[in-house]
């Protein structure tokens, strides 16, 4: 698929596409919504679909008037009553890739990825989607068979931002909807799981806002094993870009089971965040330590620990860890730790993941069972493994 790149850091490979992409790239691929089932165990062992996220409120009435509005269109225009003009207006996607290239007023090729988030023009999709299963039936008329095939071959007009971590798509969709658009506030509760403001002392609260801030944090922090390592907006240097970074952090503060989570309606003074960072540079020195080989070099990939794939699923079983083999003292110390490197952790940890050491070849490497460009299949099929590989020698 052709881009075009309109704009943005060409250093950081943060930038807004254009694209005209098949539906049917979109159709079995698309996350609506950000926010989680509050219900669901961030960190329990899954197969795969009970961690698709669950469907946001959808306004049947109008995913009906959209559909009739697309058949008539197809209709119409296989009968050359008229020509269809559907969604000229673009759609806006986002997801996150490692390792392009791309430079503003190019237009490379573009495999899409597994997984995408749909930022403005839901409905649409979802219509379209409910339309298609219309009309993919066994017992299809005529009609029928018109509609499928013209979807079969329909392109959405997108505008994708890349590598835009959550706070920024976020900022985008509040603009878009709130402020060019009248849409009910809601709606934003429905797909980022959070209350929207525009008072500037709210984002203290809003676990989006505060993943977004950790990642910088990581990035700046000489401490941080990730120092100077995360694409920010105006750097080109790093392996891991801040948007895969923040979207697997906010696992643990979206859930109300999540090891990070805070229950901002019980709090009324500035949250506390340093135990946080704490936690994080603990945890990833130890992975530092305990897989020295396949820890990047001056920026160079050695293993996927360092791509999407790796980041996601060890920030995931950082998580799982916490709850899993830590005892409260070590939880409770890690809160009330001023420092960066907290050794009761640090040594736990190091022992737990020293398990997976003799593993690490068939886990990390480029030659591996978890290399390639799975999406989130990938990752949630790394973290199952690692986590069956400790439970059975950790018990």
């Amino acid at each position: 698929m052709k881009v075009n790149v309109l704009s943005g850091d060409e250093r950081s490979q943060k930038l807004l596409l254009q694209a005209c992409v098949p539906f049917m790239d979109l159709k079995d691929n698309a996350r609506f919504f950000y926010r989680e089932d509050p219900n669901q165990n961030p960190y329990k062992i899954r197969t795969g679909k009970e961690d698709e996220y669950y469907q946001r409120k959808i306004d049947e009435n109008r995913v009906s008037k959209i559909k009739k509005y697309i058949r008539t269109t197809i209709l119409g225009d296989y009968r050359k009553q008229n020509v269809a003009v559907i969604f000229p207006t673009a759609m806006l996607l986002a997801f996150t890739i490692d390792d392009t290239r791309f430079s503003i007023g190019d237009t490379p090729d573009l495999v899409m990825p597994q997984d995408f988030y749909i930022v403005d023009g839901q409905h649409r999709l979802y219509s379209m989607i409910k339309l298609y299963e219309d009309v993919s039936g066994f017992m299809k008329t005529e009609e029928d068979i018109i509609v499928k095939e013209y979807l079969e071959k329909f392109r959405f007009n997108c505008t994708i931002m890349m590598n835009f971590d959550t706070w920024e798509q976020a900022q985008v969709f509040a603009e878009v909807n709130f402020n060019q658009k009248r849409v009910s506030r809601s709606l934003y509760y429905d797909i980022y799981g959070m209350n929207y403001s525009e008072d500037s002392t709210d984002k203290e609260k809003n676990f989006i806002y505060i993943s977004h801030n950790l990642v910088k944090f990581m990035n700046t922090n000489p401490d941080s094993p990730f120092y100077q390592k995360i694409k920010m907006l105006g750097s080109g240097q790093g392996f891991v870009s801040q948007a895969c970074m923040a979207e697997a952090l906010m696992r643990h503060m979206s859930s109300p089971q999540g090891i990070w989570y805070v229950d901002f309606s019980k709090i009324s003074e500035k949250p506390r965040y340093r135990y946080m960072a704490s936690e994080l540079i603990s945890f990833y020195t130890v992975v530092t330590k305990c897989f020295p080989d396949y820890w990047p070099i001056c920026m160079k990939h050695r293993s996927i620990l360092s791509k999407t794939t790796g980041v996601g699923a060890m920030i995931r079983l950082m998580g799982y860890i916490h709850v899993s083999f830590l005892n409260d003292e070590i939880r409770q110390g890690l809160h009330k730790y001023d420092g960066y490197f907290y050794e009761p952790y640090i040594n736990k940890v190091e022992n737990i993941l020293s398990a997976l050491k003799d593993k690490s070849e068939s886990l990390f490497s480029f030659k591996g069972d978890f290399s390639g460009t799975g999406g989130r299949g990938l990752e949630l099929a790394l973290y199952n493994k690692m986590c069956e590989i400790l439970n059975e020698k950790l018990g």
